[in-house]
């Protein structure tokens, strides 16, 4: 065989490589992925859905995440835009830059956008 039939073959492997690992998802261990049907933004319990993110989103804008506790997250208000961007006003204690203990509020803007969130900004409103 000359190297142009050499060259047909391997192109040929390659395709059909690209092809049988685009129909398999290596996350799920070499299961065929499925397809989610994505929900409308809005739908389900938004307030539940924000505050969630943001309980996992604030820690990480903190100077000492590990001393974060909540106050009370049944309280926090959350206020639902019509743009699909909701804002959750939380309080709790952490540890501030002179490792002192605070009590603040933050506010979190979060997206819904159907199939996922994403924690837009995190803001200190008070001390």
């Amino acid at each position: 065989m000359n190297a142009k039939g050499w060259v047909w073959i391997g192109v040929a492997a390659i395709v059909t490589g690209l092809w049988v690992a685009s129909r398999f998802d290596g996350a799920s261990g070499g299961a065929p992925s499925v397809a989610v049907t994505p929900r409308k933004p809005g739908e389900g319990d938004i307030a539940q859905s924000a505050k969630a993110l943001c309980r996992r989103a604030v820690p990480q804008a903190m100077n000492d995440p590990d001393s974060v506790e909540f106050v009370d997250p049944s309280q926090w208000p959350v206020t639902i835009g019509k743009d699909h961007r909701h804002v959750v006003r939380m309080r709790l204690r952490a540890k501030n830059a002179f490792n002192a203990t605070i009590l603040v509020e933050m506010d979190c803007l979060v997206e819904d956008r159907g199939v996922e969130w994403e924690a837009l900004k995190v803001t200190q409103v008070s001390p």
